[in-house]
């Protein structure tokens, strides 16, 4: 479906529909092997501020590690994994090469806020995963380096502020807990240098499928020469002419709920 929807073909409902743009995404990424797209996109990934400081989850994974998620062996993606918490979108599962593996687990969101919040917040919940790895079906080690990673479509600082004081805001929670936007997959993938063939395509494909659903920042408008230039005195010619007034107004309208509509 994502090649298809490169190329314009794709279901209108399936466009709002954040599980497909989930594993659209992911479900490609996840033949990337850990290397140098993993360290960038996580590298993205960024705390709320720790002593008035901000840390990427990449920081994170090396200060607890002592190595980046470019030297584990294996990646392992797990779509919606249960548990007694909640069912998360996706777990990506880093390991071997070395001694503790590292497991992020995401919660991806397209336009929609959290499912639940107060005392059943989604991502309240989530953070107790971390604590019980070895409960979620199928289990993952229980000494594993677990963070939180919140993926959202736009700014979404308040409502993981929101779930901190539902959890119990910490700096111990804050280093768990990360923010990324969609559109930061494909700053990541511009900071890609491709180790394959296959891996330069699976990229690629990505990008564009993002692209074609407007999930790239803003990079600035480009230079048309079609545009005319306008100077200031172009618009002289209209300083003391009356464009509207009261006698112009049409004497068949009615107003309905305060807006002028034609009378029937």
């Amino acid at each position: 479906m994502l090649v298809a929807e490169i190329h314009g073909k794709y279901v209108l409902e399936a466009r709002t529909f954040e599980d497909y743009l989930t594993s659209a995404v992911f479900g490609h990424l996840r033949y990337i092997k850990p290397g140098s797209f993993w360290d960038a996109l996580f590298d993205i990934a960024v705390s709320q501020p720790i002593e008035l400081t901000v840390i990427t989850a990449n920081e994170r994974i090396r200060k607890e590690t002592g190595c980046s998620l470019g030297s584990f062996g294996a990646l392992n993606a797990l779509f919606w994994p249960e548990h007694k918490e909640g069912i998360p979108d996706l777990i990506l599962h880093f390991y071997g090469n070395q001694p503790r593996s590292v497991v992020i687990l995401i919660e991806a969101k397209l336009y929609a806020a959290k499912s639940s919040t107060g005392e059943h917040d989604q991502l309240a919940k989530y953070l107790r995963i971390l604590n019980s790895l070895q409960d979620l079906r199928p289990p993952l080690p229980s000494d594993a380096l677990a963070l939180a990673v919140y993926l959202t479509a736009t700014d979404s600082r308040s409502e993981i502020i929101e779930s901190l004081n539902q959890y119990g805001d910490c700096d111990q929670a804050r280093q768990r807990l990360f923010h990324l936007q969609w559109q930061d997959v494909i700053r990541a993938i511009d900071m890609t240098m491709p180790a394959s063939e296959l891996d330069a395509q699976i990229l690629g494909d990505v990008r564009r499928f993002l692209h074609k659903r407007n999930l790239e920042y803003f990079s600035g408008m480009e230079s048309a020469s079609a545009i005319p230039f306008v100077l200031e005195i172009d618009g002289e010619f209209l300083k003391d002419e009356l464009l509207f007034d009261v006698d112009s107004i049409p004497t068949d309208l009615d107003i309905i709920d305060e807006r002028w509509m034609h009378a029937n």
